[in-house]
């Protein structure tokens, strides 16, 4: 009895890779050599997306840097407030 690869389609005998017979019978089987290759290249992309965070993150402190630098001193408040008309109804902006 041989049980059939999914990735790559090559085919093992169920002893020799230790395929249990409900793997067998499901069909979703993967060799180790497959599995082994999957797993190095979800580390990899892993990887990557930690870098991608860090870059990010490093990123998004300078710009809350800046944002506090530009805020320091500022007090919000009415010189920052407009009222206008709006079609007989008062509009207020804040900013």
């Amino acid at each position: 009895m041989g049980t059939q690869c999914n990735t790559y389609g090559r085919w093992f005998h169920n002893s020799c890779a230790n395929v249990t017979v409900q793997v067998a019978g499901s069909r979703k089987w993967i060799c180790d050599k497959c599995r082994s290759e999957r797993i190095r290249l979800l580390e990899e992309r892993l990887q990557n997306a930690l870098l991608q965070i860090g870059n990010l993150s490093r990123k998004n402190k300078v710009l809350e840097e800046q944002l506090h630098l530009e805020t320091a001193g500022r007090e919000v408040g009415r010189q920052h407030t407009v009222l206008g008309d709006r079609k007989g109804g008062e509009c207020l902006s804040v900013g």
